[in-house]
């Protein structure tokens, strides 16, 4: 389907130009401006970005990347999150489940840090760990990623928008190169929830996947037996 370009109530439309501070020459981009614009229009961080007349191949192998680094912190936060309910709901012992714990970060962090200040037998470990994350400030490196509007088009960089719970807006830039970093994030969120899972490694139950024969026809292969498996496997 064919984006109407300007969209319908608009009034006005003009080129502009954007100086960010990794790109050696600017960003040109044509922006259209309603009858009635909001209270954040005039901030280029709230507009509402896309690529004229349709996002182009280098657009999608651009995503290709991005989405890998983005989906890799959003799978690593997925798991932080369960290792802190888990921890939550041995160490309260109210007799909750899961879906009485489905609760913001923060939240999340704030029970935590009560189990840390408390008697409980692990309140020593669970305030060592909050210690190590908030030092490398993976709540607020998960929300950079998680919660922003990114750019996800060729020859903007790596660039993302930011509304904020303050009620700031702004914007974020960097090298394409900085993709390394947000899977560095990633590894980080990874690190928060093995060392809070390992804590309660024997009050929960626990699973592993068999080995997976990847060049199979078939998803999954018969499990090995005994004589089948490699040393180290038993």
């Amino acid at each position: 389907m064919t984006e109407q370009w300007p969209p319908s109530k608009h009034i006005m439309t003009y080129r502009m130009s954007l100086n960010l501070d990794h790109l050696d020459n600017p960003i040109v981009a044509e922006v259209s401006l309603p009858a009635s614009p909001n209270g954040e229009s005039a901030d280029i961080s709230s507009f509402r970005y896309g690529r004229l007349n349709g996002d182009s191949a280098d657009d999608y192998a651009f995503r290709d990347k991005l989405y890998s680094a983005i989906g890799a912190v959003t799978v690593a936060s997925g798991h932080a999150e369960s290792a802190m309910k888990r921890v939550i709901l041995v160490a309260e012992e109210k007799g909750e489940t899961f879906e009485h714990i489905e609760k913001p970060w923060s939240t999340l962090v704030a029970r935590l840090d009560a189990i840390a200040s408390s008697s409980h037998e692990l309140s020593q470990q669970v305030g060592r760990i909050l210690d190590w994350s908030k030092k490398r400030e993976i709540a607020q490196k998960r929300n950079s990623v998680v919660h922003s509007y990114w750019w996800h088009w060729a020859g903007v960089g790596l660039a993302r928008s930011r509304f904020t719970k303050d009620g700031k807006t702004y914007t974020v830039t960097g090298n394409l190169e900085d993709i390394s970093t947000i899977r560095e994030n990633a590894s980080l969120l990874f690190e928060y929830a093995r060392r809070l899972d390992s804590l309660v490694l024997s009050t929960w139950p626990q699973a592993r996947f068999l080995d997976t024969d990847f060049g199979s026809s078939s998803a999954f292969r018969k499990a090995p037996t005994p004589e089948d498996r490699p040393k180290g496997h038993q």
